[in-house]
């Protein structure tokens, strides 16, 4: 028995000595719907030989003996596909030449002739803005995120209903609406700097891009619009460059260009005297690029004039996986604000996760990899340089075990990326000897640093809180921050200073978990997240938390404040909605329920509602420091609602001022006093009746 057990042992280990290369690890990689690299070209006859070659090896890995294997291309379309497009005019070399000169001189052309500096709203707006404000709560700080309102101090902007509003916001006793302007589509989100503004919307299968001028609040006007092919996902603005990044499920690789009918196929390599591999090879040959990757070309629209921007240019700011695997196209659409030009990258990935910092941009995609015969969960993540307001370049990619809950999972710091991940892996015995291996979830921090192409693994934790849901991260420096839940809340504090060695240091376990924590020093953290039973695990209402992490092996809990069971916050699930005015120590989160007291138990348990029962919404304000938070006040919206169970979303500040952004308008109160507000603006006339 021992005997043939050895020679089942060696036979294992021969097998795999012979089947690997001599550099291979213990445990081998297989990527299967996610690209490991991507190769960028000289020219579009590079493009089109590597593109040919590696849908030629697909198919034959894919298609092997059994014509069936297709199902990962989708459904066999009968007859040829079409990929004629609508006449419009064309406009021919690369992206950023057909529009560098056309886009610019439109754009400036169309430009209203007031200055800057210009007196927008007649004397009432010669009045200095105020002397402190915030704006959109974003993850990097110089890197501001799109979101469907912005605050400059003096405005607020917001997209209403396919509209542009722009109120006049300071001083705040005497708000008013200033203009409104309509955007084509369904308006998403936007960027804007002191000049102009940029809206995204969604319009059938594309992204429409609005420039504005709004250096006149009162009359801000449309300077030109780019249709891109695909689904909006996120953008970013750095300096006076905006980055777009979506996706095109519109874009494809012809299926039927690699097809071989059925009634041809007579085994594995029979068909009429020749090989699969032979009839694949000559039909993608024989057929032009133009209809083997069909690109929806970016249109350009100007004084109602549609011009498209050559969808492959040169070719040389279109990447490709070096080893082919299907996929949507992804755009990263650049609109340099200084220069007023427009350019454009292409990806054949699928990502899923956007990360960005002043000088890149990160896209994960999600998949899976195989590790010992079994599939794990794996993230493929591509780095794009984004330097100058130029086109994106495709810098590196690596890839990682697990996978990302959400941006905040990736941190760039000192030109390596820290990434956090989630994922089910075995865990226990080993490679061979399988007994004492459980399949469970393991939370870890790998760091990445580029060499070359590759985003090459420098060092990662141990295995954290095996069998436990990843709920949220942050870095700050050389610290990492993890929260992992089951039944209750593990805060992992972490040790990021040598990117070989990241560690675990302390550990800190409360009942529930944390979905969102902010900086509030180098010493302390904000989080919000759910309190929750710490013997079933079960979420029991909103909670707010303060933690001390001065000693780091042992992180403690100073401070937590309880909502209601039936209080919810969008601030719980989107950073945006959470505003601390840092100087003054107030935090504002929007919070929502049909309740019969007030959201928050303590000293507001006994105020009753307007209407038993109903449903209320409002921005409520605490007081924080570094060991206590305390209510402050409430500013209910809930009149702002439209009907909605949402009637308030974001908030600014501006000096003592706190503005409430709702569903249906803005409303402005005092820090000290939000109860008794100085000004609301309606969007909705008809909301107003029953308001203050």
């Amino acid at each position: 028995m021992k005997t043939r057990r050895f020679v089942q042992l060696l036979g294992m280990v021969l097998n795999l000595t012979l089947a690997a290369p001599s550099h291979a690890r213990k445990v081998s990689v297989h990527y299967q719907n996610m690209a490991d690299e991507l190769v960028g070209f000289g020219s579009c006859s590079e493009l089109e030989q590597h593109l040919k070659r590696s849908l030629v090896e697909y198919r034959m890995g894919v298609g092997g003996k059994n014509e069936q294997a297709r199902g990962s291309w989708g459904a066999r379309k009968k007859g040829k596909t079409s990929l004629a497009r609508p006449e419009r005019s064309r406009q021919s070399g690369s992206m950023a030449d057909a529009l560098g000169s056309v886009a610019s001189k439109e754009m400036k052309a169309q430009a209203p002739a007031a200055e800057p500096t210009a007196d927008f709203d007649g004397k009432d707006d010669r009045e200095a803005g105020p002397g402190e404000f915030t704006g959109t709560n974003n993850q990097v700080a110089q890197v501001d995120e799109a979101d469907f309102v912005k605050f400059d101090g003096k405005h607020i902007y917001q997209l209403y209903q396919g509209e542009l509003k722009i109120l006049k916001a300071w001083p705040a006793n005497s708000m008013n609406m200033l203009s409104s302007l309509a955007i084509s589509g369904s308006p998403k989100e936007m960027l804007m700097d002191k000049e102009t503004l940029v809206a995204i919307s969604q319009q059938g299968s594309s992204t429409l891009t609005s420039i504005i001028d709004i250096r006149n609040p009162r009359t801000p006007s449309l300077l030109t619009q780019f249709e891109i092919p695909g689904n909006y996902m996120s953008a970013r603005l750095v300096g006076r460059t905006v980055r777009i990044v979506n996706q095109d499920y519109g874009t494809t690789v012809n299926y039927d260009v690699q097809h071989v009918e059925e009634p041809q196929v007579k085994g594995w390599f029979q068909v009429q005297g020749q090989s699969r591999e032979d009839i694949i090879q000559s039909r993608v040959n024989t057929t032009p690029l133009s209809e083997i990757l069909n690109v929806r070309p970016t249109v350009h629209i100007h004084n109602n004039n549609r011009r498209d921007i050559a969808a492959l240019g040169d070719c040389k700011r279109v990447y490709l996986p070096k080893v082919y695997q299907p996929g949507a196209l992804t755009r990263i659409a650049t609109l340099d604000l200084e220069r007023r030009k427009y350019s454009e990258s292409l990806a054949l990935i699928n990502p899923s996760t956007i990360y960005a910092s002043e000088s890149a941009i990160y896209l994960a995609q999600q998949g899976y990899g195989q590790s010992e015969g079994t599939n794990v969960q794996q993230t493929a993540i591509h780095k794009f340089g984004t330097a100058n307001g130029e086109a994106a370049v495709y810098a590196a990619t690596g890839v990682v075990n697990g996978h990302l809950i959400n941006q905040f999972a990736m941190d760039e710091h000192k030109d390596n990326l820290r990434v956090a991940t989630n994922g089910a892996e075995y865990t226990g015995g080993s490679w061979i000897n399988k007994r004492g291996r459980q399949w469970t979830t393991v939370n870890r921090v790998q760091v990445l640093g580029q060499s070359g192409s590759k985003l090459r693994l420098l060092g990662k934790t141990k295995n954290l809180a095996e069998g436990e849901r990843l709920y949220s991260v942050r870095f700050n420096g050389d610290k990492g921050f993890m929260v992992t839940f089951r039944q209750v809340d593990p805060l992992f504090t972490l040790d990021l200073s040598n990117p070989r060695n990241p560690r675990a240091v302390g550990e800190l376990k409360i009942p529930g978990f944390s979905t969102y924590i902010h900086i509030l020093d180098d010493n302390h953290l904000l989080a919000i997240g759910q309190d929750a039973d710490p013997n079933t695990g079960r979420a029991k209402g909103l909670k707010l938390s303060i933690f001390n992490t001065k000693d780091f092996k042992r992180p403690r809990e100073v401070k937590n404040l309880l909502f209601a069971p039936q209080a919810t916050s969008e601030a719980s699930y989107e950073h945006k909605a959470f505003s601390f005015y840092r100087s003054r120590g107030i935090l504002a989160i929007p919070v929502s329920g049909v309740v019969n007291s007030a959201s928050v138990k303590g000293s507001w348990d006994n105020r009753e509602m307007h209407v038993p029962g109903h449903q209320r919404s409002s921005l409520l304000l605490f007081k924080v420091t570094t060991n206590d938070i305390q209510p402050s006040g409430e500013l209910d919206m809930t009149d702002m609602s439209g009907g909605q169970a949402t009637g308030v979303r974001r908030s600014f500040f501006a000096e003592n001022v706190v503005y409430a952004i709702g569903q249906d308008g803005v409303r402005a109160a005092t820090i000290e006093n939000p109860e008794n507000p100085l000004s609301s603006v309606f969007f909705d006339q008809r909301l107003q009746v029953s308001s203050w």
